[in-house]
């Protein structure tokens, strides 16, 4: 959840503000069916912050600017190369809550 001024910009690249709350701005996350750009991902402090969890020293690896042109169904199917299911099916659950 991010904290803030209550101003937004709707644009279907960003994640959008929810206002329900008071003046509190709760950023909605939309995956846009996996078809969400990992650059998004990697520029919003909170799903960076789930990766940064996750992964850590990875988001440092020389490949990632690269991987930020990439689809997060893409970048799914790469991982499941690499990755147990379980860490995929628990990363992804944790951005879906945002």
């Amino acid at each position: 959840m991010l904290m803030g001024h209550c101003t937004t910009t709707h644009c279907s690249a960003q994640p959008q503000a929810d206002h329900r709350i008071g003046c509190a701005e709760v950023i909605v996350l939309d995956l846009k069916n996996n078809q969400i750009l990992v650059g998004t991902l990697l520029d919003t402090p909170a799903s960076r912050a789930v990766f940064q969890r996750r992964f850590g020293k990875l988001l440092k690896h020389p490949m990632v600017p690269a991987a930020r042109s990439l689809t997060l169904e893409q970048l799914l199917g790469f991982a499941r190369l690499y990755l147990p299911k379980s860490v995929i099916q628990d990363t992804m659950e944790e951005l879906r809550r945002l």
